[in-house]
This record gives C-alpha cells, structure tokens and sequence, in this order.
C-alpha cells in the first residue's frame, strides 16, 4: 500500500521470502479518459520494485533492489529508459522494508530516497539517498543503525528531549520526505502490529509509539533532528499517525494520542527552521467529533494567504483546528 501527496510517495513492503517483480506495466489515461498500458523493462524485473515517483517534467524514477545495489532508473514521458544510477545496499530482501521518495523541485533532475530496511546481519537500518542525474552520482547519508545505542547517543547530545520516547527503536520508518530550497526534511515514525489474544479471538494491535525529524543539508549533513514524543494505539490499520505541512519556515506536524478508553487528543508540534524552535501544543476541537481518532495523514491544510493557517480533519463528523504560530 502507499500514501501519495504531491511529488513525495511512501510505499510498504511486507515480508515475503518468494516476492519477485516480474512485470512492471504503467497505466496512463490517453484522450477521452482512455486506460492505456505500457510494460517497462527494468532493473527491477527478478529482484525487488521498491517504489516511484514523477518529476514536474512527467519523467517516471523508478527504484529497486537487484544483485546487492540498489538502483534508481529515469523515464521520459513516453516511458522509454533515459538512464540508470546505482549504490551497493546491504539488504535482506525477504524482510519488511519501507520507504520514501521525493522529486526535489528546488534541483535539477535530482530525487531524494529514504528507506527502512534490515540488512544481511538482520539489524534494522534506516538509510538516505540522494540520486543526481544531470551529474550521474549518487550520495548517501551515513546509515542509522537503529539500535539503543544510537537512542543513548542522541539523549546525551540533546538533554532533556523526547528520544527517550523512542522505546521500540528498530521499528522507526521514514513516512514523508519534504524539500525547502536548501534542506531536506525526512519524517519518520515508530509502528509496529502486536497480536493479542481473548478467549480464542485473535485481535491485531497497531501501535504508533513516536516520530522523529531529521533536517538534512543538500549534501546530506545532518543538521538538527527532533524527537516527538507521542504514543497512541488502534484496533484498525491506519497507516502512519503523523500528518505535516511546510509553512514559513515552520513545520507543523500534528498527531493524536490516546486519552483513555476509546477516547483521542489531537496535538500540534510547531519546529522553527530558522532557529530550530520547537514547541508542543495542545488542539482543541469543536464538540464535532470530540474524542474520535483523527488519521492525521489524511488532514487538508488551508494556506490561503488571507485567512491563518488551520487544518481540516475527516471523521464521521468534520473538526477544524486552527494552527497557532
């Protein structure tokens, strides 16, 4: 399954010891609404597809996972192969991964690539990619071995913030990639499904536990990065539970957390780019849909330039927040 908004996309892989791509055809929709198919041919065919995205020139980037390396490939918009760059990648290919694009519109021809994976050793890694086909290279962020080790480390850097919080630390997956002119911004969550069992019934739990901001420089320096600390648990698959939006220099992310049986909060982290401010704010809903759970992937920001910057969530009733700061 994926989330997709804009020119950024995340896509999950589920473990599968047998999975193999042995076909990859694109749909497109011709004159009249007509559904047109197109079999591409690939580096992917016999390993493993990852994911794509289209840049504003409608150029396809497909990535994947073949004989150690993983490959990123340029399309034209009539879907022939333009060029293929490359990177050695320690992967497990019957595991779990997930991962991340992003089509960098403030940069020529250059796409950002985030994943979650476990290596050969079967340790968890979270990894970043930059793939430039205007110059051919391919750079790439020191790997994030997602081990307690790192959690201690960062404690130690930043007193007194939230990675405590990041308790089940092997399963921080990316969820967004966001693009200013000179940073990149990877958002990632805590998830993980639990099984239970009451009196012979087998419920699966989805547990989102916490997130965490990484601000990159375009040479994949990491500048700063933000635990958030939130926890919340669902009987229902609901994909991630952090939705976010640039705006002024700001980033807002917005998420719920539990508040008893049954019963939701929604909350608002406000980070300054600028100066690497970062506050925690509580939001208040109107009496519509007052304790329900908010899928905060699925909010509509409004950024009219005239009215505050607020968001809209869809539940069986409709809440608005406004976005203070």
């Amino acid at each position: 399954g994926y989330k997709a908004g804009g020119l950024m996309r995340v896509e999950i892989g589920i473990a599968d010891k047998e999975s193999r791509t042995t076909r990859l055809s694109i749909v497109t929709l011709g004159d009249g609404g007509t559904a047109v198919s197109t079999d591409l041919t690939s580096a992917a065919l016999g390993g493993k597809c990852f994911i794509s995205c289209t840049s504003p020139r409608k150029n396809l980037y497909l990535v994947s996972y073949t004989d150690g390396k993983l490959y990123m490939e340029e399309f034209d918009n009539s879907l022939k192969l333009v060029t293929n760059l490359s990177t050695p990648l320690d992967f497990k290919d019957n595991l779990e991964y997930i991962s991340a694009i992003s089509c960098d519109t403030n940069a020529e021809n250059t796409i950002d690539f985030s994943l979650y994976y476990e290596n050969k050793e079967k340790r968890s890694n979270n990894g970043l990619y930059r793939f430039y086909f205007s110059s051919k290279k391919v750079i790439t962020a020191p790997e994030v071995p997602l081990t307690k080790g790192y959690i201690q480390a960062r404690e130690e850097h930043t007193p007194g913030s939230d990675f405590s919080s990041l308790k089940t630390i092997n399963q921080l997956k990316p969820v967004g990639i966001l693009e200013t002119p000179d940073r990149i911004i990877v958002i990632k969550e805590i998830q993980y499904i639990s099984t239970t069992s009451n009196r012979g019934q087998y419920v699966d739990r989805f547990t989102h536990e916490g997130g965490l901001v990484e601000v990159y420089s375009k040479d994949l320096k990491l500048q700063h990065d933000f635990a958030l600390g939130k926890y919340v648990e669902t009987f229902i698959q609901t994909g991630y539970d952090i939705g976010f939006h640039l705006h002024d220099d700001k980033l807002f992310v917005v998420f719920s957390e539990g508040g008893g049986i049954a019963s939701y909060s929604d909350f608002l982290y406000i980070i300054g780019l600028a100066d690497y401010s970062f506050i925690r704010k509580s939001l208040e809903r109107s009496a519509a849909g007052n304790g329900m759970f908010m899928e905060a992937p699925n909010v509509i920001w409004n950024t009219q330039k005239e009215a505050p910057l607020s968001l809209l969530c869809v539940l069986p009733s409709l809440c608005i927040h406004s976005c203070p700061g």
